[in-house]
Parts: C-alpha cells; sequence; structure tokens
C-alpha cells in the first residue's frame, strides 16, 4: 500500500479542507435584491418584467415582485414591504421615478433614494422612462395578454432596441 510521509499527509489534509471552504464561501457572494410591488395586473407584469430585466443588466441589482393584495401602494411603501411600487395614480406617499404616459407610475420608497447600493436604479428607470415608447408598451401589453411570457417578451424587446 502506498503510504505518505507524515507532513505530505498534512498538506494534503490542509488543500482538501480548503479546497471544501471555496464553494461554501463563494455561495454567499449575492448582491443586492429590490423589492417591487405590483398588482399582478396584465400591464403591471409587463411592466415589471421590463423593469426588473433592465434594472438587472444596467445595474447588477436583483428584484423579487411583492404582490399587493389589496393593499394600497402608498400603505406598501410606508409599511417598507416594498422599495418601488407601480400604481396607476400617484399615490400620497413616495417620490415618483418613472413617469410615462398611459403607463403605470413606478414610486420609490426611502431605501432605493438613499441606500449606496442603489444609486445606479433611478437613474436607470429615468432612462427607460425616456426610451419607452407608450404605443410600444401597449403592443408588449396585449402580446402578454394573449399568452406570451412576459419575461421572454420584454427581453426580447429590450434587445431588439439594443437596450440591453
Amino acid at each position: 500500500m502506498f503510504s505518505f510521509p507524515r507532513r505530505h499527509k498534512w498538506v494534503l489534509c490542509l488543500l482538501l479542507f480548503i479546497g471544501l471552504l471555496l464553494p461554501v464561501a463563494g455561495d454567499g457572494c449575492f448582491g443586492p435584491k429590490l423589492f417591487i410591488g405590483l398588482d399582478g395586473s396584465v400591464r403591471q407584469e409587463t411592466l415589471y418584467a421590463l423593469v426588473s430585466i433592465y434594472i438587472k443588466e444596467k445595474t447588477g441589482t436583483e428584484t423579487a415582485a411583492v404582490h399587493l393584495d389589496g393593499a394600497s401602494p402608498a400603505e406598501v411603501l410606508t409599511a417598507d414591504k416594498a422599495d418601488l411600487v407601480f400604481c396607476e395614480k400617484i399615490p400620497p406617499a413616495g417620490r415618483v421615478v418613472f413617469k410615462k404616459e398611459e403607463m403605470p407610475f413606478i414610486v420609490s420608497g426611502e431605501r432605493p433614494q438613499s441606500d449606496l447600493q442603489f444609486t445606479l436604479v433611478i437613474p436607470a428607470l429615468k432612462k427607460l422612462s425616456g426610451l419607452l415608447p407608450a404605443n410600444d408598451f401597449s403592443s408588449l401589453v396585449q402580446a402578454v395578454a394573449s399568452g406570451a411570457p412576459p419575461l421572454a417578451t420584454a427581453r426580447e424587446f429590450l434587445d431588439s432596441r439594443g437596450w440591453l
């Protein structure tokens, strides 16, 4: 049987230990997550798909949808259940960061405005607001209402425009 000298056994054990730690250390490296409140309508699901892909590509920030479940956008923002919220009318709380005719507004809570992790999010939303024509958004909503998957539809649209 093959045997190692004593000092080589310690080196081998140390290398195995380090090898086991590396994947564990890499698992915790996730970026910040932004929570976006929406009511679940086709319009807002479509806008969420556009916004989530655009924010991820431009800022590296992951998003998660938070359904309002009957709560008002202002209640969700003031209770800190969402960082951004989509609304059809401007609520009394928050700052409007995406305003486009014939589209839901996007209102920001405190975290995207003050947390350094999210300094690029609001400028990215303002840029998307300037780029996105209302008639293109209407076409995307119709496609999603007809059964097209929102994320795939949004990604294809953003890619076709060269915005990613």
